[in-house]
């Protein structure tokens, strides 16, 4: 039997949401599919379900293998699709009845390699669904019927989130250019994603108001909630990517993009990581991840995220980093051009400190010192530390020390260090005060 479309599902202990995923697939308007199901050695129902189906719906195709994870499940499934099409589908969603209907029109119409269309989340605690526009970064993308990746206004990975479920693919695009996912237990999607993004001849975009998937969140089971057994997959996928970027002559074209996405990336493993696993994380970027990847050859001006380069500063200085919940500081002496800074009085005294609150203010601000004896003079940072939010601990940064010369104007006196730079540091964390000392040292 010819079949349009071929839905691939990976199954591994859905039994709480199968129903209503497979549920929302009988009864989609389209008819001319055969669902793949592919149990991922489930301990609980999840087959006996499956079964279930099967035996009342001849659309149903059930497969059976060890644990091997979603990525070997869908690649299975790809074996023995029949059908044009092929969409990607997790087991814990739930979709329009219409979803296929309306995103094979789109493709068929635009005769696109692959269509996007619209989703949201579905919180599984509260129930609710939630509006993410972060899915699909619609301004990146011309007002085209179609278009490939050199049209693409924005970083080409940054315009779309690596996942597979909110696509539908052509399945002779996906053979003719050997497409697969690759066999790890997280992020085994984005590799394919991405590969097929920059390998499209034609993309089609449904920008629509419907969400046609419905992604559940806040679900216990899920992986997104467990990367942190598995928290290394992330840089496979990075290096794979950066390797078919090679081999098909496009690395060049878009290392920007590449190596903007992959400290993005990398960053957000680390932060979304806890303990143990976040020093781990951390170890491996600082002494191989990072340059491995490329970033460590590339300096400030070449990154779209000062924020994350800064990050990234820091890792590779060894300096302490805090796990909490985010806000970036710059402390330092402040330039009078671009930020007026605080005046602080030293009293007469050589070793001055000055406690700097947090509590209320999340944006840059600047501190500097005015010696008040005129003449020339140095200033030599020896203390920074902070009272830490989530903790209340007092957190000291290790820093090198900075001597600078000084020249007064009028009572105040500018400080840089030998690049020209003014003296500072960007510190990462949640805090509730900075303080700093200096000691000024008389010529």
């Amino acid at each position: 039997m010819f079949h349009k479309i071929s839905i691939i599902i990976p199954v591994y202990n859905a039994e709480e949401y199968l129903y209503e995923c497979l549920d929302s697939l009988i009864n989609q308007t389209m008819k001319n599919t055969e669902i793949i199901c592919i149990d991922d050695g489930s301990t609980d129902n999840s087959y006996e379900i499956l079964s279930e189906y099967a035996a009342k719906d001849n659309r149903f195709i059930i497969l059976q293998q060890e644990n091997k994870g979603a990525g070997a499940a869908r690649n299975k499934g790809m074996e023995i699709a029949k059908g044009e099409f092929l969409a990607f589908l997790d087991a814990d969603d739930f979709f329009e009845h219409d979803m296929l209907e309306i995103t094979l029109n789109k493709i068929e119409k635009t005769q696109a390699d692959f269509v996007i269309f619209n989703s949201n989340q579905f919180d599984d605690k509260t129930k609710q669904f939630v509006d993410s526009d972060w899915f699909v970064i619609y301004d990146f993308f011309p007002n085209e019927e179609t278009f490939n990746y050199s049209q693409i206004s924005g970083n080409i990975f940054k315009s779309i989130v690596g996942w597979a479920w909110d696509k539908l693919y052509r399945t002779s695009f996906v053979k003719k250019h050997n497409l697969k996912f690759q066999e790890q237990r997280t992020t085994n999607d984005a590799l394919f994603v991405f590969s097929a993004l920059f390998l499209a001849s034609k993309i089609s975009l449904l920008k629509n108001d419907k969400k046609l998937v419905h992604h559940r969140i806040n679900n216990s089971f899920s992986l997104e909630n467990t990367r942190s057994k598995s928290w290394m997959c992330f840089y496979n996928m990075l290096i794979a990517l950066k390797e078919r970027l090679f081999k098909e002559n496009k690395f060049n074209e878009l290392e920007h993009d590449f190596i903007n996405y992959a400290l993005h990336f990398s960053i957000w493993n680390l932060n979304t990581l806890k303990e143990p696993i976040y020093s781990l994380l951390k170890e491996k970027l600082r002494n191989e991840w990072f340059e491995s990847l490329g970033l460590t050859s590339k300096d400030e001006s070449y990154f779209e995220n000062k924020i994350e380069y800064q990050q990234m500063v820091l890792i590779l200085n060894n300096d302490i980093y805090i796990n909490s919940p985010l806000l970036f500081k710059d402390i330092g002496l402040g330039c009078n051009t671009c930020c007026p800074p605080i005046t602080v009085t030293d009293n007469n005294n050589d070793t001055k400190s000055y406690t700097y609150d947090l509590s209320d203010n999340i944006y840059t601000r600047y501190i500097s010192w005015d010696p008040i004896k005129e003449g020339s003079c140095n200033v030599e940072i020896i203390r920074l530390f902070a009272i830490e939010k989530r903790t209340k601990k007092i957190v000291e940064f290790p820093i090198n020390k900075i001597t600078s010369n000084g020249k007064i104007i009028g009572n105040k006196v500018e400080f840089r260090n030998q690049k020209g730079c003014w003296i500072g540091c960007t510190i990462e964390g949640a805090y509730e005060s900075f303080t700093i000392e200096a000691e000024i040292k008389k010529q």
